[in-house]
């Protein structure tokens, strides 16, 4: 737990001083805080770089926590280069990260450089992306730690990575470019297939609670209604991407109420203000509430069984929740918007508290990471 709040401190602190910086930038620049014609609203600069290379390094001394210490062993144990090159491999295979794993392996035997390796893909991308997209860096750094999603990059390296490389296809969507959104998403594929699904993201491009939003809620209920013969169809799904799960993989208890209710809140604030948040015309923003509502749906489903695999497929689109909420609280009158997200803040805060109260980590000290470089 201690290791968990001094994470959050250091997302808070560092991402109100990136911040504060981006705001006195635009002053002095005589521009309005507002984003771009391309959605962007600040540059990366010193707080919110200075972020990500505490985060990599922090997360580069773990031993212990979750599958930290498989990946560590499949380093250690794992062929070189020109061992996996011509090996056959499917796409649940994940030969992207198996063919990072073997480079690294020829690279170096220090499993603790091969994770902050790991580290690096997973964090910087998302945070980067987060950080030119937030119209509050600040709360996206909170919601970055206290949604789960920062933990989730450390417990599901795979994952991590393929969502870090696929969300950059966003804003290629947006630009129509789709052929090559769609080279980024099959990219991030080789290191999990799961990542496929954000080929359906043009979908929810348009306003908030448009009518393919609405489908995909429909489909969604249907699926809730109809979760035990939907089993077979996601068996098949997963065999086909190259997994092999039994169907007791799919079966287990539904996740916890506290998590799907704090996922809730860009759907049920979008929705109450709808109007405020249709008025503007910040495509890039539409989408990510349209994806948040996304990610609240395949939470709930969760609700009926399976949440470590269902619960996990959400926090695919959880970024969505990081640049979504803050932006709807900018879209409210400053009193109104303040004490919502004051609000919100205390909701994932305890949810934070609560998921983590049971938290295993283990870490190295910086010393001993730096005798094992030499």
């Amino acid at each position: 737990m201690i290791f968990c709040l001094i994470m959050l401190a250091v997302c808070m602190l560092f991402g109100y001083f990136s911040q504060k910086h981006s705001e006195r930038l635009a002053v002095a620049q005589g521009r309005a805080w507002a984003p771009t014609e391309n959605g962007v609203y600040a540059r990366p600069e010193f707080w919110s770089i200075a972020l990500i290379l505490i985060l990599v390094f922090v997360c580069g001394l773990r031993t212990r926590y979750n599958d930290t210490g498989n990946y560590i062993e499949g380093f250690l144990n794992g062929p070189a280069l020109d061992t996996v090159i011509g090996q056959e491999m499917t796409l649940g295979d994940c030969p992207g990260f198996a063919y990072l794993q073997a480079a690294a392996r020829t690279v170096t035997d220090n499993p603790h450089l091969f994770i902050m390796l790991c580290a690096l893909l997973s964090i910087a991308p998302v945070l980067l992306f987060v950080k030119l997209y937030s119209s509050n860096f600040f709360m996206s750094s909170f919601l970055y730690v206290t949604s789960g999603y920062f933990l989730f990059s450390l417990a599901a390296i795979k994952q991590s990575i393929a969502i870090a490389i696929a969300i950059w296809a966003i804003p290629l969507y947006h630009k129509k470019k789709y052929f090559l959104a769609v080279l980024i998403v099959l990219l991030a594929a080789l290191f999990h297939p799961y990542v496929l699904l954000y080929l359906a993201l043009p979908l929810l491009t348009g306003k908030p609670w448009g009518i393919n939003t609405l489908f995909i809620a429909l489909v969604i209920g249907g699926v809730a209604i109809f979760f035990q013969p939907s089993l077979q169809m996601m068996l098949g799904l997963a065999e086909s991407l190259g997994d092999d799960f039994s169907e007791e993989s799919f079966v287990g208890a539904g996740i916890n109420i506290f998590r799907v209710l704090v996922y809730a809140m860009t759907p049920l604030l979008s929705l109450i203000f709808l109007d405020r948040v249709r008025q503007d015309e910040d495509k890039h923003q539409h989408t990510f509430i349209n994806v948040a509502i996304l990610c609240f749906g395949i939470m709930f489903l969760a609700l009926f069984g399976t949440a470590n695999l269902i619960g996990r497929v959400a926090l695919y689109f959880s970024f969505a929740l990081m640049l979504s909420l803050p932006y709807i609280f900018n879209r409210l009158e400053k009193k109104s918007g303040m004490a919502l997200s004051g609000i919100a803040m205390i909701m994932y805060f305890a949810y934070y508290l609560y998921a983590n109260r049971d938290i295993v980590y283990g870490q190295i000290s910086p010393e001993e990471f730096f005798t094992t470089l030499f």
